[in-house]
């Protein structure tokens, strides 16, 4: 039995290492001060004494027995080195618990965490209990080597060589630091309590934000132990956190480290609508949002520019306007400050620099405006009033700041569409102009403000007034409440407010009706001009972009670059998003013009159609955006079949029908025309009805093809 897997014999009788160590865990304080109390007469009477006993305090009693002793640091060390000091810490030794929550014992567990393992020499003494343990470690180490088998084989041999080699007092520190990380995050309610006590220790551990730079092993090991605080004691910790004038300043000269970084937004996810914890008022006291925004300056490191264009993109993410997710914290006055005017005027100027700016920037914009959509809010602000619902800090983000401050600068993120020229790139279908990074970027964020300023509030009349006064409303109450708090002064008093002037005048019904046949009036001159002269904040977008030449300039690019499927999906969605877009209000209405008059885009269709045909009977492939042109055409057809091309401008209809006989014509060769080639091409049915209206476009295309004063125009082109 002497190969038995178990342990048999005198388990019980033996004392692990671990308990050994524990048995001088305490020493007797050195020149004690004994209290009057303590100095009794030895002549007393026995009687005298058992009265005495009876009537002490056993908590003093207590309490006096512990100071008399101190935790015995000398053996700490060699704690840490116990291989099972984390599983004698789990099932509760009460001797090991006593020993580690002891002040002395926090702070040396501390000082192995924060200390750099450079910074520690190889002539570092040893605690002379460490010292006794090493030679007899080395002892052991030697006559094992000694009983060896001769029949070991040589690689074995090496590597237990290898194992058996001392380890550097760097090695040793980083070993221990890892146990007293893990010792400190445990769950143990007395070592937590014991910790939490003593703020002057949660201090140090703090110090560690005041380097210039953290190693990953100790951000994590900050990170875990106060996550770990952070979940048992949570209202201590937010009060520690409270109290911290540089909280912000401390966490962003790490902005490119992500357990800190993490840590930082789960301190903000405690602070929910339903429980406020005040942590988002005090960063954004401290300048949180500018601060970060700063940092996506092209100036700037690229890497830390991505950290801190990620961190922003996160924060949105919890903070979205959500009513089903419990892990987000909704709408905050951090998220308000980021789409502020100043803000965004500040991200839009950064954004214009190019590169890694306008990528971060871009993907924070985009962000932002899927995150805090107000067409799904849980009460639309268009439907309620400041007396039936008061504002608060908590109420949804309005994004009609963003929107106006990206139309100002269309133009010159247009300018930077048209200028940028870059080198052609060899492949292997030959050599190709490339897109680049910075007009795919730019396209992705035109597609996503048009998103944005079709949402129902940004196109309402009453909309961005409906708001203003809610913010001015919000601001005075905020400020009211921070008085009160620096202040005591009559509460009844200072809340006392005069609503007369807020009163909200009763709002013209809009109409909505979306009745079959309904024939739109053709006032293109006159409809326009009238949009223009006191838009709404989200047909400022749709002037900006049509003023400009935006959405031709993508669309051409469209087939300017036939591989790039990234930017046919961005321009797909565009065209999408105007052609299924409200033909009866807004400025919407001339963007689907101008799609069929300016960009022709029937004519780009086919004409794309064709070059795709000869590409493939050249190299035997299709060009890359045959998949989108499909799509797109779809689009076109059901635009003509949902509204008529005469009730929406001329420009629409000429481009959509033809006379009778080029309809006839393409009858004939229907199955090889045009649009219709293109919508077979992907394996989709048509009715009757729509592949009429595409024989239409296409009679329509190839009839002024052929004439002299359209090629001229082409070649123009």
């Amino acid at each position: 039995m002497s190969g038995s897997f178990w342990r048999f014999g005198n388990g019980y009788n033996e004392v692990s290492s671990l308990n050994a160590l524990l048995e001088n865990a305490f020493v007797p304080t050195l020149n004690r001060q004994r209290t009057a109390s303590t100095s009794t007469s030895s002549s007393e009477s026995t009687d005298s004494e058992d009265d005495n006993t009876h009537g002490e305090n056993p908590d003093e009693t207590i309490e006096e027995e512990e100071n008399d002793f101190t935790p015995n640091l000398d053996i700490l060390g060699q704690l840490l080195d116990e291989q099972d000091i984390l599983d004698e810490l789990a099932t509760s030794n009460l001797k090991l618990i006593e020993f580690l929550r002891h002040r002395e014992v926090l702070e040396e567990l501390i000082k192995y965490i924060v200390t750099n393992e450079n910074d520690i020499t190889e002539e570092e003494p040893l605690h002379p209990e460490e010292a006794k343990k090493e030679e007899e470690t080395e002892a052991k180490s030697e006559t094992s080597s000694d009983d060896k088998s001769s029949t070991t084989s040589s690689s074995d041999s090496e590597d237990m060589s290898n194992l058996d080699q001392p380890e550097t007092p760097q090695e040793t520190h980083a070993r221990r630091a890892q146990v007293a990380a893990e010792i400190l995050s445990s769950d143990s309610w007395s070592l937590t309590d014991s910790f939490m006590d003593n703020h002057d220790l949660l201090d140090k551990l703090w110090c560690v934000l005041d380097n210039e730079s953290l190693s990953m092993v100790l951000s994590t090991y900050f990170m875990k132990i106060n996550e770990h605080l952070l979940d048992l004691k949570i209202d201590e910790m937010l009060n520690f956190l409270l109290n911290q004038n540089n909280l912000v300043d401390r966490f962003i000269r790490h902005i490119d480290n992500p357990p800190l970084m993490d840590f930082l937004l789960k301190v903000i996810s405690t602070d929910k609508p339903d429980a406020s914890t005040g942590i988002i008022e005090c960063l954004k006291d401290q300048g949180l949002i500018p601060k970060l925004v700063d940092f996506l300056h092209p100036d700037v490191n690229p890497s830390i520019q991505s950290a801190a264009g990620d961190f922003i993109k996160a924060f949105v993410t919890i903070s979205a306007n959500s009513n089903a997710d419990n892990s987000t914290i909704g709408p905050n006055e951090l998220t308000r400050e980021l789409v502020s005017e100043p803000i965004m005027e500040k991200l839009c100027g950064l954004m214009l620099n190019g590169g890694t700016s306008l990528a971060n920037g871009v993907g924070i914009i985009i962000e932002i405006i899927r995150k805090n959509n107000s067409d799904y809010d849980f009460v639309p602000v268009l439907f309620i009033t400041i007396e039936s619902h008061p504002p608060t800090s908590r109420d949804s983000i309005y994004l009609g700041h963003l929107i106006k401050v990206f139309s100002r600068n269309i133009p010159k993120f247009a300018k930077m569409l048209g200028d940028t020229k870059l080198a052609d790139l060899d492949t292997p279908f030959g050599s190709i102009e490339p897109l680049g990074f910075e007009r795919f970027k730019i396209c992705e964020l035109i597609a996503e403000l048009l998103h944005c300023s079709n949402m129902a509030l940004l196109n309402d009349v009453s909309g961005e007034e409906i708001v203003r006064e809610r913010d001015i409303e919000r601001e005075r109450v905020i400020a009211l409440e921070k008085q009160q708090r620096d202040e005591e002064f009559d509460t009844d008093a200072a809340m006392s407010r005069d609503v007369s002037g807020l009163a909200l005048e009763a709002e013209d019904e809009k109409e909505n009706s979306d009745g079959d046949g309904e024939t739109l009036e053709i006032q293109y001159d006159e409809n326009e001009a009238i949009l223009r002269k006191d838009p709404v904040v989200g047909d400022l977008l749709k002037i900006a972009l049509a003023d400009n030449g935006v959405i031709l300039m993508i669309l051409k690019m469209f087939f300017r670059f036939p591989w790039n499927n990234f930017l046919h999906n961005v321009v797909f969605d565009i065209v999408q998003q105007i052609l299924n877009g409200s033909m009866k209000i807004g400025y919407n209405k001339y963007l689907s013009i101008d799609l069929f008059g300016r960009g022709q885009i029937t004519k780009l269709i086919i004409e794309g159609q064709e070059k795709c045909e000869s590409y493939e009977e050249e190299n035997g492939l299709r060009l890359g955006y045959m998949g989108h042109l499909t799509l797109i055409a779809e689009e076109v057809v059901k635009f003509t079949a949902l509204f008529q091309p005469s009730t929406i401008h001329q420009l629409v209809l000429d481009a959509s029908s033809s006379d009778e006989d080029d309809i006839d014509a393409d009858r004939d060769v229907s199955s090889g025309t045009g649009l219709t080639r293109t919508k077979s091409k992907g394996e989709l049915n048509w009715d009757d009805d729509e592949q009429n209206r595409l024989i239409n476009m296409a009679s329509y295309i190839k009839t002024h093809t052929k004439s002299p004063s359209s090629s001229n125009d082409a070649d123009k082109q």
